[in-house]
């Protein structure tokens, strides 16, 4: 009798965690997609965003903050549990006064597309997403750069 009450225990186990995964997935994106509207409308309420690459820091333009926001909100983004330990490159860092931070970092290669890990930080969450193809560190750096994607930046002290 014991042992069809572990049999049947482990199978609901292993049920619960096949429906419990790709819903929590599924919830951390819509979140992140829910939280990136919020801080652009923070933004447009006229608070500041900012940027920092290879320890330059500026004040984003709103040209600039909407153009990153667009490479930050692609579909194809990927929750990671367990991202890279290694960082193959200088991060860019957004960050919105709502105390929102996106930290960008690239890493190699797959098959010719580019590749960045996303690490997302906003009230005490933290959540580390994969993001392939697009060209997306090289729009960062440049609308974090004090010349501007779209238009330039002011670099702040």
């Amino acid at each position: 009798m014991k042992k069809y009450v572990f049999i049947v225990s482990a199978f609901l186990l292993v049920g619960l965690i096949l429906v419990a995964l790709p819903l929590s997935v599924k919830y951390a994106r819509v979140r992140y997609d829910n939280e990136m509207v919020q801080h652009l409308a923070n933004f447009d309420s006229g608070r500041a965003a900012g940027g920092e690459y290879a320890g330059v820091s500026t004040v984003l333009a709103q040209e600039n903050v909407y153009s990153a926001s667009r490479a930050l909100s692609r579909t194809e983004l990927k929750l990671v549990f367990f991202p890279p330990t290694r960082s193959y490159g200088d991060p860019v860092r957004l960050f919105f006064s709502d105390g929102a931070d996106f930290y960008v970092y690239p890493a190699p290669d797959e098959d010719g597309k580019d590749v960045v890990y996303i690490d997302y930080r906003f009230n005490g969450r933290h959540s580390v997403f994969k993001l392939t193809g697009y060209g997306t560190m090289t729009r960062l750096v440049a609308c974090v750069s004090p010349e501007g994607y779209l238009a330039e930046n002011k670099i702040s002290r």
